[in-house]
């Protein structure tokens, strides 16, 4: 069920029976997707060509992980919350610094909607190219997800980081209910990636790039429901 990359050896049940306990104000925005490396994209055969900027990724928003999180905010929209998807390319002209990008950009969009609980990093996995991930429900196939939560431990200030790990545990745990076999091993880091700035934040791998678009917003079709299942006890 963990992937647990660091040191600490944190109590599974006893988080996953606290909770995560924040509310979600129903007439706020209370979601936040955004994209780190917002030109990942996905295989490019037949109909998903696009124009590459670099080998699996694209300035071409209706081809790369900014589509799944189209998908993804409007499923979640219909389900009843309060999306906002930023769409801002972080990762370009200039890859390196992405996350401090981000950064800034994340912590704009929590000052203007204070009400935000839920910050999903949305992205592609990869592995020296054509990686491939696959779940198949009934006779569809899809792209597994992954989460990933980080705990600092590498030096940098993240001192609630089990707040985000009780969310991810939970949609974890509703997702191999429903769909055993949709998520891969939730990975526990020793970084940060921007998790300390919202109680429910995560970064949440859609396929990877070996897998087409369509596997990709299938894969996020299938989260939605199952995170939607998780949140709905927390709209107040």
């Amino acid at each position: 069920m963990i992937n647990n990359l660091t040191r600490s050896r944190p109590d599974i049940g006893a988080l996953l029976e606290e909770g995560w306990r924040h509310e979600l104000a129903p007439d706020r925005a209370h979601i936040l997707i955004v994209h780190t490396h917002s030109c990942e994209a996905y295989s490019a055969a037949g109909a998903d060509a696009y124009d590459e900027s670099d080998p699996f990724r694209t300035l071409d928003r209706e081809k790369s992980v900014i589509r799944v999180g189209d998908v993804l905010a409007e499923r979640l929209r219909e389900y009843g919350f309060n999306v906002i998807h930023d769409d801002t390319l972080y990762d370009y002209p200039q890859y390196s610094g992405a996350y401090s990008r981000s950064q800034q950009g994340i912590g704009e969009l929590l000052e203007n909607n204070p009400a935000i609980r839920v910050v999903i990093d949305l992205h592609r996995d990869s592995a020296s190219g054509g990686f491939r991930t696959e779940y198949v429900h009934g006779r569809e196939k899809t792209a597994q997800v992954m989460l990933l939560v980080t705990n600092g431990e590498n030096g940098l200030y993240h001192p609630n980081w089990q707040e985000n790990l009780k969310l991810a545990l939970e949609l974890q745990r509703e997702m191999d209910v429903r769909y055993p076999g949709l998520a891969r091993d939730l990975c526990l880091s020793p970084y940060r990636y921007n998790q300390q700035l919202c109680p429910g934040s995560l970064i949440l791998e859609v396929g990877s790039d070996g897998n087409t678009l369509a596997e990709a917003e299938a894969g996020a079709l299938l989260f939605a429901e199952c995170a939607g299942e998780v949140l709905k006890g927390s709209l107040n």
